[in-house]
């Protein structure tokens, strides 16, 4: 009987686990994120296996609407869509972010019509955060003067550190190796970030595990 007992707990114990957890994080979060995932994460919880994309937030919203990713940590619009669960982590913050012997680089803040002029950089899949961007431009009756789209984080990065261009991330994007300087808009620019899974949809005891982990070592917003 107690066998029997015992069997019947194993056998729901595997019903909440999924071992493979098919998970997005943006360039921008996975910079702090990643190595938290695959250091800590890993060592608490060896039999979980991540497949991880690195993918923008309206990528990786659509991959979870159709089911080919288990959750993303990512940034959004919770009114992309109704069949999607958000669970709001933090507020980023879009910096203007440049070279500290620019001109700029020791105000507070700056204002969008002191930038109006400048090269940017700007990375690719940043649905989101390049849609805030331009609108904040449009806002002041002027376009950002983007001088390249690149998918590359470190080619971002590079650019600005070889004093080339500036560009917008995402504060927590930046480390302090960088040696970049990230500045506030006077009108600071916020998008929310977050973990999004489909609604309706099974959440596994090993995908709570992820969530929990992933909520309690958050990159800072």
């Amino acid at each position: 009987m107690a066998n029997l007992q015992q069997l019947d707990r194993d056998i729901k114990d595997m019903a909440q686990n999924k071992n493979l957890i098919r998970l997005a994080v943006p360039l921008q979060i996975g910079v702090q994120l990643l190595p938290t995932l695959f250091r800590d994460f890993k060592n608490l919880y060896p039999e979980i296996e991540l497949e991880v994309v690195e993918a923008g937030g309206i990528d990786s919203l659509r991959m979870i609407e159709n089911e080919e990713l288990d959750l993303a940590v990512t940034n959004y619009d919770d009114s992309f869509s109704p069949n999607l669960h958000y669970r709001k982590l933090f507020k980023s913050e879009a910096c203007f972010c440049t070279y500290p012997d620019h001109p700029l680089a020791q105000k507070k803040y700056v204002d969008t019509k002191d930038i109006a002029n400048e090269p940017l950089v700007l990375l690719n899949g940043g649905f989101f955060v390049n849609r805030l961007i331009y609108q904040n431009f449009q806002q002041a009756l002027t376009a950002p003067k983007v001088i390249l789209h690149s998918s590359q984080l470190h080619t971002v990065k590079n650019l600005i550190s070889s004093q080339i261009a500036s560009s917008f991330l995402m504060r927590q994007a930046i480390t302090a190796s960088d040696n970049i300087i990230p500045l506030s808009l006077k009108k600071p620019l916020f998008i929310n970030s977050g973990i999004v899974t489909k609604r309706g949809r099974q959440i596994y005891g090993d995908e709570q595990k992820l969530i929990e982990f992933i909520c309690d070592n958050q990159p800072l917003g």
